[in-house]
């Protein structure tokens, strides 16, 4: 299998998608995955991964590890560009007067991407009042 082939089918996935395939380029488990993007379980993430395997033809491998490992080859030699990165509310982040801090997770993400080449364009924060 040609990896370039791949490669040119990874611009093809849907942002959510390559969102779960940048997770799994940085060697994240699909239980990492489901916390880092905030997806119900790690039984959802497998299923959003079998969908991956499938747009990119990787059904037919035998082997779990090899597919991830392809998928993930396949989305760094792709360089698609965009990674969107949902930065939820935790117990962890806070907002002191000029300064957000984040969840370590969230950092570790970050800084992951950063090393493959990637850089921050923006960050985006939605606050919503609660109703009492």
């Amino acid at each position: 299998m040609l990896i370039d082939a791949v490669a040119e089918r990874v611009s093809s996935l849907p942002p959510y998608l390559l969102n779960i395939l940048a997770c799994l380029s940085e060697g994240m488990s699909n239980r990492q995955i489901a916390e880092a993007l905030g997806y119900k379980n790690a039984r959802t993430v497998g299923t959003l991964v079998y969908e991956i395997n499938k747009k990119l033809r990787l059904k037919k491998m035998y082997s779990r590890i090899e597919k991830r490992k392809v998928a993930a080859d396949a989305f760094r030699i792709a360089n698609t560009g965009i990674v969107r990165i949902k930065i939820l509310p935790h117990r962890d982040a806070t907002i002191r007067t000029k300064t957000i801090t984040l969840n370590a997770n969230t950092a570790e993400r970050m800084s992951s991407l950063v090393a493959q080449g990637y850089e921050v364009e923006t960050l985006e924060v939605v606050l919503r009042k609660h109703h009492r």
